[in-house]
């Protein structure tokens, strides 16, 4: 799954029909995920890129959704005029770039409750150690072939050495080869890496702030 595709596509979430997506006649679609648990929900993504313009696609989505909504809003946030529609316990968004350019994509989603093959994947990834009072933002999971991810946008108000202290005593005391365990003269950033057989943890933080934003991603894998 392409990193930077899964970032954008978590900013538009803000469950049991099947969900389904469709796009206008002229655009090319790019699939993000056919199915990842985002804060508990299932969600699939997609982008699209079509020679119409930012009005002509949100007319669509309205035409589309708004006559089969139990709830509909359309607003415009940060450049993006985002439409949200819950069909039949499933909730779709479309957040369409306000100005077009040749690259802009549109991105689409659709949200439900989580089926049985979500519910193990929750289960095989729950439980990432965290500092006492650590908040989690976002946690996504998703499964790619063999391969298990767990992405978590967490925050706390521990500094940035007090993190790589957390985490670099848990995972010494679970037996997991420390990679990396530093941060910068500043105390502004820092990077765990670690590894375990074929799994492996990477986590950055960042200081904003009185807080440290931390992105945790661990990947396992099932042979």
């Amino acid at each position: 799954m392409n990193k930077s595709l899964l970032i954008s596509a978590l900013l538009l979430f803000s469950a049991s029909a099947f969900a389904k997506i469709d796009f206008p006649e002229q655009a090319m679609v790019t699939t993000v995920s056919d199915g990842m648990l985002v804060n508990g929900k299932k969600v699939k993504a997609w982008t699209f890129s079509a020679q119409l313009s930012s009005t002509d696609i949100a007319a669509y989505y309205t035409q589309l959704w708004q006559g089969r909504s139990d709830k509909f809003d359309d607003q415009t946030l940060s450049g993006w005029r985002i439409i949200n529609a819950l069909i039949d316990d499933t909730l779709y968004t479309a957040k369409i770039p306000e100005f077009n350019a040749e690259d802009n994509l549109t991105y689409v989603s659709s949200m439900q409750e989580p089926d049985s093959e979500l519910l193990k994947l929750d289960r095989a990834l729950e439980n990432f150690p965290k500092p006492l009072g650590t908040y989690v933002v976002t946690d996504v999971k998703a499964k790619d072939g063999v391969k298990l991810s767990n992405t978590l946008l967490m925050r706390n108000s521990l500094s940035i050495a007090e993190n790589l202290n957390f985490y670099d005593s848990y995972f010494k005391k679970y037996g997991w080869d420390i990679e990396t365990s530093a941060y910068t003269q500043d105390q502004q950033s820092g990077v765990f890496m670690a590894r375990k057989g074929p799994e492996n943890i990477n986590i950055t933080f960042d200081r904003e702030r009185q807080y440290s934003i931390i992105t945790a991603v661990r990947v396992d894998v099932q042979l």
